[in-house]
């Protein structure tokens, strides 16, 4: 079986803070060109943000981007 650090191993990581705007998040996803983002808080890991994320907790249920977390 492989160990979760043996998939990281080598790659790059963008962090984003916990108290950003999903719209703040999606900005910085398209500046950096990835489909994901770590969501930190005080340098601890708090969760992983996707494309997916974005699409079925946001658009889909028609939440305002501007107004919600990334958490």
């Amino acid at each position: 079986m492989v160990r979760i650090q043996e998939i990281l191993c080598g790659r790059i990581f963008f962090p984003s803070g916990k108290a950003r705007t999903v719209a703040d998040v999606a900005r910085r996803m398209a500046e950096l060109r990835v489909g994901a983002i770590l969501v930190l808080d005080d340098d601890e890991l708090r969760g992983v943000f996707s494309e997916r994320d974005l699409m079925m907790r946001v658009v889909v249920e028609g939440r305002s981007p501007e107004s919600h977390r990334s958490e």
